[in-house]
């Protein structure tokens, strides 16, 4: 009988890499463009498995929830660059993003933006290992990457959507060579998102199995859209023990 397992994003990303983390117990994460912190969450699974880490989200509606549902994680209320300096917020919501070409113009929202490693630096304890860096910025990957120095901060993997939302194309030519460069590997490239791997943990790229196989593998639930915007915390309770029961039948 095939394990059963629930997971919140539509693309996989968290079984995903939950499955290459497995050994891995209570670990950490950073999460830029966290968003909502139960639909589409890369996260949540994580989370209700012991981990913590940092999430980022520049939205208010999304970060209040955050600090709601996430007390054990850093929820910061602000956007991940390559410096410090306060920046226009285009559009809400799922495709909210900094990157003004892809941005709904007729929505802006001015936001506090900080580099990575600053963010890491006063937010982790020194030394800590960081398992998986997400990044799901609807276009300013470039910017979120070259905000920090990975000389000192290593992501064991980093998870980062590839492609332009209004133009469904991929975009990872513009900022790939950045984890090249600095000695990562692509371990899994699929429609929308790409894995890349630190070759010192060369060990992981194995690991890496695709959504298809994945489904093969696991009696796999995957939790839907509950409302089109924030706040529904009065659905989240409800659905947290419809959960329970699934995974304790």
């Amino acid at each position: 009988m095939k394990e059963k397992v629930v997971i919140y994003n539509p693309d996989f990303i968290d079984l995903i890499l939950l499955y290459a983390l497995k050994d891995v117990e209570k670990g950490t994460y950073v999460d830029v463009g966290a968003n909502d912190p139960l639909y589409e969450s890369v996260t949540k699974i994580f989370y209700d498995r012991g981990w913590s880490g940092i999430n980022i989200e520049p939205q208010k509606e999304y970060h209040d929830l955050l600090q709601t549902d996430r007390p054990r994680d850093v929820n910061l209320c602000v956007g991940a660059g390559d410096r410090e300096d306060e920046m226009v917020l285009y559009g809400n919501l799922q495709w909210a993003t900094m990157e003004r070409t892809i941005g709904d113009e007729k929505i802006q929202t001015i936001v506090k933006v900080m580099p990575l490693s600053k963010i890491m630096d006063e937010n982790l304890c020194q030394g800590a290992e960081v398992h998986f860096c997400k990044i799901d910025v609807e276009g300013f990957e470039k910017q979120v990457l070259e905000g920090i120095d990975l000389n000192r901060h290593r992501p064991w993997i980093f998870a980062i959507e590839s492609v332009d939302p209004r133009k469904r194309k991929n975009t990872f030519e513009k900022w790939e060579h950045i984890l090249i460069d600095n000695d990562y590997v692509l371990a899994l490239g699929d429609t929308y998102n790409r894995y890349y791997v630190d070759n010192k943990r060369s060990d992981l790229k194995d690991k890496f199995v695709c959504k298809e196989k994945l489904v093969e593998m696991y009696d796999v639930y995957l939790v839907s859209r509950a409302r089109l915007a924030p706040p529904y915390r009065f659905l989240t309770d409800f659905i947290y023990n419809v959960l329970q029961k699934v995974r304790n039948p």
